[in-house]
């Protein structure tokens, strides 16, 4: 290095001497003729343009070694990250990208290159933009970084996700890799982009200009790899588990951006809504909308009350759980998770009044013409009044009512499907409460009365039956079983028949 400042001073003493001999010549330079005092002036400008040159070239090559020698490798595993660290970012808006993380904390910054040598950066810049050299001096700061930026992201384990690789990706594989996106995202955002604004600020600090140009471009690349995988998810086939991921990403991402441009300067500061944030009010407003939405899509169904339920059951649980697993949670709160829990619990209950009613009041009462009147009642049957001949021919309508009601449900909604196998848990157990000891008393006080050949199926057979509900395969119940089946069905279950007052 000292050897070629040496040079290059060498070479500038040389063009001083020939300058300052002008003055004992007894020539003046335009007392020559245009031509020689051009030729003069254009070599004396040659020289020191390639002088200037090779000094500026020196310098950028210096200044790119040494950006590259004392940059400190990131770590991933030395940091952390919530939802409220999170900053907000466009990947077509660098003004907001900027102010977002201008406005983070300084436990969040890291020194990406040494401290030592920030100086040396700082006078090898100052040095090239005097020499109007911006542009080399910039680009070299940019290549270097956006290769760093790079390593970061494989540090990260993000990887680029096309748009062909989508339909042959297995649901876990995908959710996987959504995670890793969504922590990456954080990660890459909180801190590495953090700490390589406050590099671009430091190196080239009095020209914020300058230094916003320089992160804006170091950066994009990395920030386009990390938003090609929503790009590849938004182009590929529609994957409605996805979206309560991408809302972590974007929703959480963008918050306190959203809260400021939500904010409402004429609000009451003593109103009710003062203590919550204007992103919450955003949401809730958003979710009340969806729910009228999938009102209005569920009365599609009215011909069929329990499978507008059911539509609103699994909708409802599926909004619920999506939220109460993302960060939205954080922004709409528990008392809001609390509501739709209550709804939940309610429309369960509609649904299973409205597919379950005919089948278990079939086994309670039954219903037969008034004789005086020509209306219909109902008819409790008791012990007591079973002592009419009459009254076992009812019981034995009443259990193929109940079978046929059974069967009914049971092809229709084993077709029927619910995605979360925690809800299909849940409402299986809680429609095996109900009908299966319900079955089961009957048969246990009205079996003396009813022949075995005429029950076709135990308690455990419908129980195992239930099983198959939900599951998206249609099936059918046979409508009769052979007499050794029923037989062996029988066996147990029943008390021992008499002859009088059966059918």
């Amino acid at each position: 290095m000292s050897s070629r400042l040496s040079e290059i001073e060498e070479w500038l003493c040389i063009v001083q001497d020939k300058i300052m001999n002008w003055d004992e010549d007894q020539y003046m330079i335009w007392d020559w003729s245009s031509e020689e005092a051009e030729d003069v002036e254009n070599e004396l400008l040659r020289r020191a343009r390639d002088v200037l040159h090779m000094a500026m070239v020196r310098l950028e090559e210096e200044f790119r070694q040494i950006l590259v020698q004392y940059g400190q490798p990131f770590e991933s595993g030395n940091i952390s990250c919530s939802s409220s660290d999170a900053f907000s970012f466009q990947d077509d808006s660098n003004e907001d990208m900027l102010q977002s993380i201008s406005s983070s904390s300084e436990e969040s910054i890291i020194d990406l290159v040494h401290p030592a040598v920030i100086p040396d950066h700082q006078c090898i810049a100052n040095l090239m933009f005097d020499s109007n050299y911006v542009w080399e001096c910039t680009d070299a700061f940019i290549s270097v970084r956006k290769d760093a930026l790079y390593d970061c992201l494989v540090i990260l384990e993000v990887e680029n996700l096309r748009i062909e690789d989508m339909p042959a990706m297995e649901s876990a594989t995908f959710d996987t890799k959504i995670k890793r996106c969504t922590r990456a995202m954080k990660n890459f955002v909180r801190v590495y982009l953090t700490s390589e604004k406050w590099l671009s600020d430091q190196i080239f600090g009095d020209l914020d200009s300058i230094s916003s140009i320089c992160f804006a471009e170091a950066s994009k690349a990395s920030m386009l790899q990390l938003l090609r995988f929503g790009e590849a998810v938004a182009y590929g086939p529609p994957l409605p588990e996805t979206m309560f991921r991408f809302l972590d990403i974007a929703l959480t991402s963008y918050a306190d951006t959203l809260n400021l441009l939500l904010e409402d300067p004429n609000s009451a500061s003593g109103s009710a809504s003062c203590c919550v944030s204007p992103m919450a009010l955003l949401i809730s407003s958003l979710m009340s909308d969806l729910e009228c939405k999938l009102w209005d899509i569920a009365k599609m169904y009215k011909d069929d009350y329990s499978l507008l339920y059911f539509f609103l059951m699994n909708n409802t649980h599926y909004i619920a759980k999506g939220v109460n697993g993302s960060e939205l949670r954080s922004i709409v709160g528990d008392e809001w998770i609390s509501e739709q829990n209550r709804k939940l619990q309610q429309v369960a209950m509609c649904y299973q009044r409205a597919a379950w009613s005919r089948v278990l009041s079939s086994l309670m009462c039954v219903s037969y013409e008034n004789s005086g009147s020509g209306s219909k009642s109902t008819l409790r049957i008791t012990r007591k009044n079973l002592k009419d001949p009459s009254r076992p021919l009812e019981l034995l309508v009443r259990l193929h009512m109940f079978n046929h009601h059974f069967r009914e449900i049971y092809k229709c909604q084993t077709g029927w499907f619910i995605t979360v196998s925690e809800l299909r848990q849940d409402l299986l157990m809680s429609v095996t409460d109900k009908v299966i000891p319900a079955y089961r008393s009957f048969l246990q006080r009205y079996g003396d009365h009813i022949r075995a050949k005429n029950v076709k199926y135990t308690p455990e057979d419908l129980e195992n039956y239930l099983l198959d509900l939900f599951e998206g395969s249609p099936r059918s119940l046979p409508e009769e079983l052979s007499e050794r089946e029923r037989a062996l069905k029988s066996l147990g279950s029943l008390s021992p028949t008499r002859k009088e007052n059966c059918v």
